[in-house]
């Protein structure tokens, strides 16, 4: 599988390739394939660069990346390891460090909806990438998507699952046989479509593919693909923080059986609407240990004169009976 998405389409600019990504409903931009960034950079004189930075900067959101790589290097047997790559100076101010879940150490990648380029409820971060010698050329990566959406009011402490009628769809690829089947053989349109919806995260678990592709490693066997996240329906006008779950995997073999060993569950919070202190007080709500509940003191009460009366009466009868069974015969 190529690095591309959707029609996976493939076209000419400059003499380096560069493949059609959707940015949005019936949208489409350009982005270049990683293997060929420096080629990229070449094309453009420093003036031109220094122009094209100036005037993208301060509409510039943050950059973060899932970081993929492999625990032995692109052989059998070994794991697919994620951490997080990008602005990590965002990063550390959003975070504090680099979270994991309390109790489960699953890593935690922060999103945000509000970020300017995608509008106020869509955004490509985090973005996928993994660099050079990781994995072999053409092998495919894909997500898995896990459990229910939740979310945690502004202000709250309790994630909950999100309300109905809503969620937050990710828009995976479409994998390349079911696209060269519909578009040349003008079959497998009901795969198609499935595949073309995204995958939704709701409250009530997972919609739509619970797997699908994310790239194909360059000939370099590197990668660098951002799929574009919307926040959909109810829960747009839910300020507050939601949590999603995935893993990653490829779907290269060896010997008959998967090559490389399936990442580790990790979540993407992503803040809606919310202030920096906000979002850092859910981010606390995970990366640290609860506060246990005060046990409330046991106090024993004051027995009342009657009681007093009544064991003294059972004293008095116990010691008679003690003193009868030890008396002597005669």
């Amino acid at each position: 599988m190529k690095d591309a998405k959707r029609l996976h389409e493939e076209v000419q600019c400059s003499n380096f390739p560069v493949y059609k990504n959707r940015s949005g409903p019936g949208q489409w931009s350009v982005r270049p394939d990683a293997s060929q960034e420096p080629a990229l950079k070449s094309i453009f004189s420093p003036l031109v660069a220094a122009l094209v930075l100036a005037v993208s900067l301060p509409a510039a959101a943050q950059h973060l990346d899932v970081k993929l790589g492999t625990s032995g290097g692109p052989v059998s047997g070994s794991k697919i390891d994620v951490e997080v790559y990008g602005d990590l100076n965002w990063y550390i101010a959003q975070t504090g460090g680099s979270p994991v879940e309390y109790g489960t150490g699953t890593l935690i990648v922060p999103a945000n909806f509000n970020d300017t380029p995608g509008g106020p409820f869509a955004t490509d971060n985090p973005g996928f990438q993994s660099f050079a010698g990781q994995f072999l050329p053409n092998e495919e990566l894909r997500f898995r998507a896990h459990d229910r959406l939740r979310y945690l009011p502004s202000g709250g402490t309790e994630w909950v699952d999100a309300a109905p009628g809503g969620g937050i769809r990710l828009m995976g690829s479409i994998p390349e046989d079911i696209v060269f089947d519909y578009v040349y053989n003008g079959t497998r349109g009901a795969e198609y479509l499935y595949y073309e919806g995204g995958t939704l995260f709701a409250g009530n678990g997972v919609i739509g593919p619970q797997e699908a592709p994310i790239a194909g490693a360059s000939s370099r066997g590197a990668f660098h693909l951002h799929l574009d996240w919307y926040l959909e329906g109810s829960a747009r006008a839910a300020k507050g923080t939601y949590l999603v779950e995935m893993s990653l995997f490829s779907t290269a073999v060896s010997g008959g059986v998967p090559k490389y060993l399936e990442s580790d569950r990790f979540h993407v919070i992503f803040r809606n609407d919310v202030t920096n202190e906000q979002f850092g007080a859910a981010m606390r709500t995970l990366t640290e240990a609860p506060v246990a509940a005060p046990v409330a003191a046991v106090v024993s009460g004051v027995p009342e004169p009657e009681t007093w009366a009544l064991a003294a009466v059972g004293l008095a009868l116990v010691g008679v009976a003690t003193r009868r069974r030890h008396r002597p015969r005669r």
